[in-house]
């Protein structure tokens, strides 16, 4: 009768909400609810609460935050969170949260944070993986700069010993060759002295010098030779030297 003489406020757009303690009559709700969401019951074990938030049951919470709203609001993708953290005051027309409600929101928070934290877990193993990959690539492939570095100093070696051989030979063919321009200016001292000889003795002097002429300049010619080849092994030690250089400094 109290409730007659001063009824509750309610807007235009709301209709009543018949509750009993256990909804166990069909309530009026002011939006069509699917029959596929139960009803969250008041007097669920602790036990109930956990194997629901085991299998993923969150349609309870849905409906009862859709209750204290006392809207008839579409269901967003985020209700969930938002109804675990809301604080705002519940509709005057809805009952207070008992306490196995509140311990269901809490458990629910505890798989949120659960999940977010395996998420965590698993891109830091993620990235030590990558980490590890990464090192591992860097070893490769300073070995392989390292025995790179090896065989250049190994061949650069063998240069040097080829130039140092070719040099030899070039000292020698020098000193051939000063012997043999000694040994013209000594025929041509001869001939110099023996100018008044006969004409016998003079051609074959000159038969001598022609032969020693060319004999000399076959030397001559083998000497460039050899310095053009000592000069092309200076070059080849040269672009190796540069080669070794930016090997070293690394990729």
């Amino acid at each position: 009768s109290s409730l007659k003489k001063s009824p509750l406020p309610v807007s235009s757009s709301m209709s009543p909400i018949a509750f009993t303690s256990r909804f166990e009559s069909k309530p009026r709700f002011p939006f069509r609810m699917s029959r596929s969401l139960p009803i969250l019951s008041t007097d669920r074990t602790h036990q109930d609460e956990v194997s629901d938030h085991e299998q993923g049951d969150n349609e309870s919470v849905l409906i009862r935050k859709q209750l204290q709203r006392g809207t008839s609001e579409p269901f967003q993708q985020n209700d969930f969170i938002e109804g675990c953290n809301d604080t705002s005051r519940p509709s005057p027309l809805s009952p207070p949260l008992d306490n196995n409600t509140l311990h269901r929101f809490s458990w629910m928070k505890v798989r949120a944070s659960r999940e977010k934290s395996d998420e965590l877990k698993l891109a830091k193993e993620s990235r030590i993986s990558m980490v590890e990959d990464f090192n591992q690539k860097l070893e490769c492939i300073e070995q392989k700069k390292n025995e790179t570095i090896a065989l250049m100093n190994t061949r650069l070696q063998e240069r040097a010993d080829a130039i140092a051989t070719l040099q030899d030979a070039a000292e020698v063919q020098n000193e051939t060759i000063s012997m043999l321009w000694m040994q013209l200016d000594d025929v041509k001292h001869l001939i110099n002295q023996e100018n008044g000889e006969a004409d016998a003795t003079s051609e074959l002097l000159q038969v001598e010098i022609e032969k020693l002429k060319c004999e000399a300049l076959r030397k001559d010619s083998k000497l460039k030779e050899v310095d053009e080849a000592v000069d092309a092994q200076h070059k080849r030690i040269h672009d190796l030297s540069q080669e070794l250089n930016y090997l070293e400094q690394g990729p």
